[in-house]
């Protein structure tokens, strides 16, 4: 007796229904059925779905806070950089998104609801755990009575700052040396404070090192951090590039 439902090729779906398919889901999943095979590709970029390494932009609110069965609360708004026009849903997780402060290699950088710095991969929805701000030294945990941390010191101020709110000005820029997700070995070099310390963290160590200072006396600040080539440096306000350290040699020493 013949199969009443024989199997069919996943491959042989009709392209207008991919399409309409590929209109209903978020920006991950839609890359997702990009890579599947030859057809779903095709179809995928007839409905306008860009290439995975295009170049995106991307927006955020407060207002866009959901809730949904799989944890994921803050919804954001990614634009590909080929065309603007076009806005592509992603839902990331409510604890990665009190505050964004940079992007590199495909991940961002971001504070949560205890203000700690974490790397988020939009696409893939991998997070990793970067060494908390009171490893920094410059910050110092307020507790209550059963040890929670309820507030923050920063600096020598004796006024205490709310969990959340230091995340959102604290951390000025982090950039990353290469891909986390590619095999793990990987620096970050943050610009935080008053944007007068720069400090690193290399995967595995689980700290902070202090790796230049400019004193608060000093009008100058840091402005922006790259890695090239093999090392990281920072460019200050007033026009002065500094070579901070490489972290090939530094996370040898």
């Amino acid at each position: 007796m013949a199969d009443p439902c024989p199997s069919s090729c996943w491959a042989d779906l009709p392209s207008d229904l991919l399409g309409r398919i590929l209109q209903l889901l978020e920006l991950p999943e839609a890359l997702s059925v990009a890579s599947v095979c030859m057809s779903w590709s095709t179809a995928a970029s007839a409905a306008g779905v860009p290439r995975s390494h295009t170049p995106w932009l991307m927006s955020w609110s407060d207002d866009l806070l959901v809730n949904d069965s799989k944890g994921r609360a803050c919804c954001t708004d990614f634009r590909s950089l080929l065309d603007t026009y076009k806005v592509y849903d992603v839902t990331l997780s409510r604890g990665c998104s009190l505050a964004w402060c940079g992007s590199s290699h495909g991940w961002l950088g971001a504070a949560d609801e205890l203000s700690n710095l974490l790397l988020c991969n939009p696409f893939t929805f991998a997070t990793i755990p970067l060494p908390p701000i009171t490893d920094l030294g410059c910050v110092e945990a307020v507790r209550d009575c059963e040890g929670s941390i309820v507030g923050y010191l920063p600096g020598k101020k004796q006024n205490r700052v709310g969990v959340k709110w230091i995340g959102r000005w604290f951390y000025h820029k982090v950039v990353l040396s290469c891909d986390p997700s590619q095999n793990g070995n990987y620096t970050a070099m943050l610009i935080h404070y008053y944007a007068n310390q720069i400090s690193f963290a290399v995967a595995g160590e689980g700290c902070w090192r202090l790796a230049s200072t400019i004193p608060q006396q000093n009008k100058d600040r840091y402005a922006d951090c790259v890695f090239h080539r093999g090392r990281f440096y920072a460019l200050t306000l007033c026009g002065t590039l500094e070579l901070c350290f490489s972290p090939v040699v530094m996370g040898n020493s």
